[in-house]
């Protein structure tokens, strides 16, 4: 039977280190921007530049992946204590 992975989840045979990111929830109609790799669904978002707003690098990232320019209107979480694992 597949193990399924949970999102952050760590791999043993992985070499992690801390990276700040931000990732936006954008609805339209009901409906929920994704952004697809292979058979893999995302929201929008990603890694910050080294300096850069956590609202910045939704803008940067929304832009970068759907093509849109976005206006943000609410923060919903902010918690600088949670850091991301990638790798």
């Amino acid at each position: 039977m597949p193990v399924a992975m949970i999102f952050g989840s760590a791999k043993p045979s992985v070499q992690y280190r801390e990276r700040r990111a931000a990732y936006v929830v954008i609805t339209r109609d009901g409906k929920v921007a994704l952004v697809t790799s292979g058979q893999k669904h995302f929201l929008p978002g990603g890694g910050s530049l080294p300096g850069e707003a956590p609202e910045a690098t939704v803008v940067r990232e929304v832009h970068e992946e759907l093509a849109l320019f976005l206006v943000l209107r609410l923060r919903v979480i902010d918690d600088p204590e949670r850091l991301h694992l990638c790798h």
